[in-house]
Order: C-alpha cells, then sequence, then structure tokens
C-alpha cells in the first residue's frame, strides 16, 4: 500500500531552519553545502549565514569557488555541486507549488549570483536570479539535465523578485518569472522541464565528473526547493539579502500559452 505524504504545510520566511541534515521535517528548511555560521572574530572566505531576530530576513555570504554547474561549454570540463542551498523537500503529490523569493546582491565578482533553485539530484536542477557576467547583473537561468543550459537577460538593478511554479505535467514542468523589488509587474522568463529518463551520457565516465563533489537529491517521490547563492570566482565582501522566502500550494502565472 502507497504511504500517504504529511499534509501540506507552507513555508514563509526563515522561522525554522533545521541544525542538521535529517529532513524528514518536510517543512523544516535545510542547508546543503552550508556556508559557515555567523562568526563577529571570522568573516572570512569560507562564508556566513545569519537571520534577523524576527527570522524575516537572511543574509548569506557565499564561500569562494563554490557554485552550480554541469559538463556545458567549459575548458577543462567544469562539474560543480557545493554552493549553498537552502531548502526544504516537497512531496510530488503536493504539486503544484509556487516558490518565491525577493532579494538584492552586493556582487563584487564575475558570476556571483543567488536567487532560487529547483533540484531532483546532482543532474537535474535550475537555479534562476542574479547573476554577474562580464560586470553586468543579468536576469539569469540556468537549466540542467545531464548538461547545464544557461540564458540571461539584461536587468538594471541588484535586487529582484523571482517566482517558480512547479507544475505536475509530465512529471514535473518548471515556469520562471520575475518583477522589480517594488512592483508586481510580473514577467514570463522561461519554461523548463526536468527529465530523469536520459541516455547515457559518456562524459559520466571522464575523470574530470567522477573525481568531483556531487551531492545529495531529493528522496523519491520528492523535490528539493529553495534559495541559493554562490561565489564561483572569488569571495570580495559579496553579501546577498533575502527578503523572504515562501513555499506555497497552487500556482497562478501571468503566462497564457
Amino acid at each position: 500500500m502507497t504511504e500517504t505524504p504529511p499534509s501540506f504545510v507552507p513555508t514563509r520566511g526563515f522561522g525554522f531552519i533545521a541544525s542538521d541534515d535529517n529532513n524528514n521535517n518536510t517543512d523544516a528548511l535545510y542547508w546543503y553545502c552550508a556556508p559557515g555560521s555567523w562568526n563577529d572574530e571570522d568573516e572570512t572566505k569560507k562564508g556566513w549565514w545569519k537571520v534577523a531576530d524576527d527570522k524575516s530576513v537572511l543574509e548569506v555570504a557565499p564561500p569562494v569557488k563554490r557554485d552550480f554547474w554541469r559538463k556545458t561549454y567549459y575548458q577543462p570540463l567544469l562539474v560543480k555541486d557545493d554552493a549553498p542551498f537552502l531548502y526544504r523537500t516537497v512531496s510530488i503529490s503536493h504539486l503544484p507549488i509556487t516558490v518565491e523569493t525577493s532579494f538584492s546582491i552586493t556582487a563584487k565578482s564575475q558570476f556571483d549570483q543567488a536567487g532560487i533553485m529547483i533540484r531532483l539530484d546532482h543532474e537535474h536542477w535550475l537555479k534562476t536570479g542574479i547573476e554577474v557576467v562580464d560586470g553586468i547583473p543579468r536576469l539569469s537561468c540556468v537549466v540542467t539535465n545531464g548538461f547545464s543550459d544557461w540564458s540571461t537577460q539584461q536587468v538594471a538593478t541588484e535586487g529582484m523578485k523571482i517566482r517558480v511554479h512547479v507544475l505536475p505535467q509530465r512529471g514535473g514542468s518548471l515556469v520562471v518569472e520575475a518583477a522589480p523589488l517594488d512592483s508586481d509587474q510580473w514577467a514570463f522568463i522561461r519554461i523548463a522541464h526536468l527529465n530523469k529518463d536520459m541516455n547515457h551520457d559518456l562524459l559520466n565516465d571522464t575523470p574530470e565528473v567522477n573525481e568531483a563533489y556531487q551531492g545529495m537529491g531529493a528522496p523519491d517521490g520528492s523535490i528539493m526547493v529553495g534559495i541559493f547563492a554562490a561565489c564561483p570566482v572569488d569571495q570580495k565582501g559579496t553579501v546577498v539579502k533575502f527578503h523572504d522566502l515562501s513555499v506555497t500550494k497552487g500556482s497562478a502565472f501571468v503566462h497564457n500559452a
């Protein structure tokens, strides 16, 4: 007999960040590759994080040379799966859901980035938000199904609202939307799908892939959703401030095709 998943409990804010990686409590938030805890005496390139007293705001200084990327374009072959990701698990049976955050980033180096991440495992995930490319903040979306697929568009700010609708169609379709911090005028950015039914990839047998850190995935029948931040090149004082986080049942988006 199939076990019935617990009732869906929405996430609002940062009131319950668990102290360990035992994710049996599905409405708690957990760190994947956590930055160092806050320490006034040791603000190093190992990163740090802290939550406001009222649990409404999370600040993250990402550790240096951490990222999410898989195999596309770069030489030598680049496989990274080790940036901070604050997540909760959601049963597929509870879809559709909407994951939303507003945030600002004081970017200092090439490829500094932050936003929302949706993850099945190390080969199947989406990250979307702001990323600095050649000195310019860009609205960025990376979809990975074995290989990473990156699209960007220019934005005039280092802060924004972003949300991802996770839909049940064909096992999990994603709709990405973005809006300015001071507006509710949401704009459609991308439609994507995470596809675990891929053919065998010969690059999986290379040393670059076999020796790279490749982290945990969601339990069977679940998906990991949350927020991330990364400094793949250097950490020169970059701090991300997440003003809120919500994971709610249901979905209503502006794209109507």
